[in-house]
């Protein structure tokens, strides 16, 4: 069996899985009994959740779920870089219902793109990314099914992609390759997330000195050589002292941001050592759970 033939199948089983599944969540929430499909524990707790939430919506923890899936969330793909605090990069936090490789929206008609799909305060939410694939390879704390995590798009990168080409009257005829952005996602646990958190907020504060931060956090003596050797770079590089704090600040700044957002920690290095490559940029093998 060629390699293309073996991917539609396992697509096709996924799809179907998938259906089954909502299928059997819908149905059990207006009380109806189904047949051939054999929930998971998980999956039988965040029914019993959903149901309690309708019996008493004013809760306030109440998950209010449709009994119809909700249509897909796109975050759209383009865009200019993100500033400082990029305006989409709110944490989405939730418990891991589901994730993996699908048609976007669950249409057949559309192209591959990835899921992610957690059970939230206000109930089920789906978020589209084709990187999230690779945020889940690449987690530090490695995520599983009924884990509260956080999903954050922390970029956007440069693509060409193949887009529809259509005629004066909206027929397509053909493809024609279009450059547009795609997000960068981040999916960790939610205590790791936290915890990453309490480091950036020690490393934000100036007056902490550096050995306090590193007795809090030992993880963070990387980003504090990373800020002295930025400090050291400034005291070259300018003469006037506003402009070398100035330039401590945004780095400091920079620094924190990517320690909150979950990226890789700044490794600590030996003199003479040559940096190794970031643990987040080597896969791991992985198949989409449910």
């Amino acid at each position: 069996m060629e390699a293309g033939q073996v991917r539609a199948r396992w697509r096709d089983q996924r799809r179907q899985e998938f259906f089954k599944k909502e299928a059997w969540f819908a149905a059990s929430l207006v009380g109806m009994e189904v047949r051939g499909y054999q929930p998971t524990d998980f999956e039988r707790e965040r029914l019993a959740r959903s149901l309690a939430a309708r019996r008493n919506p004013a809760a306030p923890e109440a998950v209010a779920v449709s009994a119809e899936p909700r249509s897909a969330e796109r975050v759209p793909e383009s865009g200019g870089a993100p500033a400082p605090r990029p305006q989409g990069s709110d944490l989405i936090v939730g418990r891991l219902v589901d994730h993996g490789a699908a048609p976007y929206g669950h249409d057949p008609k559309q192209p591959m793109s990835y899921f992610v799909r957690v059970e939230t305060a206000r109930g089920d939410r789906e978020i589209w990314g084709v990187d999230l694939e690779r945020a889940f390879r690449q987690s530090l704390s490695t995520p599983g099914i009924g884990d509260e995590i956080g999903v954050r798009s922390v970029g956007r990168q440069p693509v060409t992609v193949l887009a529809p080409k259509l005629d004066a009257q909206g027929r397509e005829t053909g493809q024609a390759p279009l450059d547009t952005h795609r997000n960068q996602w981040i999916v960790e646990r939610k205590n790791f997330l936290d915890e990453r958190q309490r480091m950036a907020e020690v490393l934000r504060n100036a007056e902490t000195p550096a050995a306090d931060g590193i007795r809090r956090h030992p993880e963070l003596e990387g980003s504090y050589l990373q800020l002295q050797m930025g400090r050291a770079l400034a005291e070259q590089q300018f003469r006037d002292k506003a402009q070398r704090e100035q330039f401590v600040d945004h780095l400091r700044s920079h620094i924190a941001q990517r320690i909150e957002f979950g990226q890789p920690l700044d490794p600590v290095m030996l003199r003479g050592e040559e940096r190794t490559v970031s643990p987040r940029s080597q896969d791991r093998d992985f198949q989409p759970t449910r």
